[in-house]
Formats: C-alpha cells, structure tokens, sequence
C-alpha cells in the first residue's frame, strides 16, 4: 500500500509540474488597430447558423473589432474552426504557416461542414496569417483587412474571426471561423517529467527487491 502511495504521489507531483509549466505559459489572443464597431442595428441582422456544437453565448456577438490585426501573444499550438455562416457563396477560409503558403489549409462553405477544423503547432508570436475568399475565388481578404472582423473570448484564449463577403450588407456573418490556441509544453517542462518518472522507477525497483 505504501508503494502504490507513493506511486500516486509522484504521479501526481509530475502532472502538477506538467500544468504548471504549460500555464505559465499560456499564449493570448491580442488585437492592434481597427475601429470598434456595433453588430446590432447594421445593415443587415448578425444570425448565421451555428454549428451544434459550439456555444455562440460564450461571445458578445453585439460588438466587434472592424478591420483590427488578429496577433498571439507567444508560441502557441492555434486551432481553426468552422462554426457559423450565413451566405449562400461558398466563401473559402485559408491560413498557413508565416512564409509558407505552400502548408497552408483552407476551410471551405459548401464542401467542409460546419465543425471542421485543423490546427498548426507550435505557431510563433506575432500576426496570424490567413485570409477569406468571397466564393473561394479572386480577392484575398487578409488579417486585418475592413471586411474582416474580430470578438475575443473574455479570457482572449479564443475568438471569432467574422467575414463579410459584399457590401450589400454590414453583418459579418457570412462565415465565422473560430480561432483557439493552446499552450506548447516546454523544454523544462517535460525534463521535470521525465525525472519524476524516473524516480518513480526507482522506488518501484528497490519495492521489489526488498520483497
């Protein structure tokens, strides 16, 4: 008994170790420019349709960043998500890798359903690349382009990046991507690991020889 306690002390101590290495180093989602522009009252009504499984109440959809740069705070596993539209076009959303358009991936009404996602690791800090197509064809519309805009998660570890594919009407809501990044575990981090599983072998080994 006092083996396997002490085995679930380690354990412990070493996922402790783990969650502590990687939030203190949880990246941010941050923003630089634009305007601050209302969604209630446009030309236009913001209510695309979302995917089931994702929790729309958990952004104030009733103001955005028009036309801000979408930037992450530090190096980051970023993670994008298909979750509303409202347009019949078939707009396409594509990021990739800064200075490798070659990797990118794309996310496209029409063809990938509501859900679909993908993600990069290991993304360095800075401005996040990617840009929508109005029915996936001729103008790319950047990050931080006007028809573009952005709501941040409270906790700025998730946002929605909004497109508005004409200038019939000034919803954004024509595809939304939701963009969510998670902590790269670091170097240090997995050292502390490995050496609590390696003392963990340890006493493990020196149980069983004293049996």
């Amino acid at each position: 008994m006092k083996t396997l306690s002490r085995f679930a002390a380690i354990v412990g101590a070493c996922s402790a170790l783990l969650s502590a290495g990687a939030s203190a180093s949880t990246p941010e989602l941050t923003f630089a420019g634009g305007a601050n522009a209302t969604l209630v009252g446009v030309q236009g009504t913001f209510n695309p349709s979302w995917w089931s499984g994702f929790n729309a109440a958990a952004y104030d959809t009733t103001h955005m960043q028009n036309g801000g740069t979408l930037n992450l705070s530090g190096p980051a596993n970023v993670t994008y998500t298909f979750v509303g539209r409202e347009a019949s076009y078939e707009n396409l959303f594509r990021s990739f890798v800064v200075g490798n358009l070659v990797d990118g991936q794309q996310l496209k009404a029409g063809t990938n359903p509501l859900g679909s996602s993908f993600t990069f690791n290991t993304v360095q800090s800075g401005a996040l690349s990617y840009f929508f197509k109005s029915q996936g064809t001729g103008t790319a519309f950047n990050n931080g382009d006007v028809r573009t805009g952005l709501i941040l998660s409270q906790d700025r570890k998730s946002g929605l990046i909004l497109f508005n594919d004409t200038a019939g009407d000034k919803d954004f809501d024509d595809m939304v991507i939701r963009v969510s990044v998670s902590p790269v575990p670091e170097p240090e981090t997995y050292g502390l690991l490995l050496a609590g599983l390696g003392l963990m072998g340890v006493v493990v080994r020196r149980r069983r020889a004293q049996a």
